[in-house]
């Protein structure tokens, strides 16, 4: 006897089965797809709280600073704002005009240079 497990699901106004392995398989397309914008926008909100809380700097007035103080011939392709040996920390990937990228690392309080991350 051959028995399959299959889950009763409501599509379209319908009740449908659909087996096991396609469920999980729509179960994890929709967790790659939704899951990291619903983790991005509460990130998002947390980092907006700890700015005007006075916790950290905004990544703006960070990037004024550091730009400004170095050479404005580097471009931002990401920004992190991460936990790092117990303070927040604002991770920074720059690219140079020579198209070198560096991970540079700044405290998210005072803007102080930490140093480049070392992969």
């Amino acid at each position: 006897m051959n028995m399959r497990l299959k889950f009763l699901v409501p599509v379209a106004g319908r009740i449908k089965k659909i087996s096991v392995k396609h469920y999980l398989q729509t179960a994890l397309l929709v967790i790659i797809l939704v899951g990291p914008n619903a983790w991005a926008e509460k990130d998002y909100e947390h980092a907006r709280e700890l700015v005007k809380s006075g916790e950290i700097l905004p990544l703006e007035q960070l990037l004024q600073q550091f730009i400004n103080g170095e050479s404005s011939q580097l471009r931002l392709l990401e920004a992190e704002l991460k936990h790092k040996k117990g303070r927040l920390v604002y991770e920074l990937e720059l690219v140079d005009e020579q198209g070198v990228v560096r991970e540079r690392l700044f405290d998210a309080k005072t803007g102080t240079a930490l140093g480049e991350e070392k992969d």
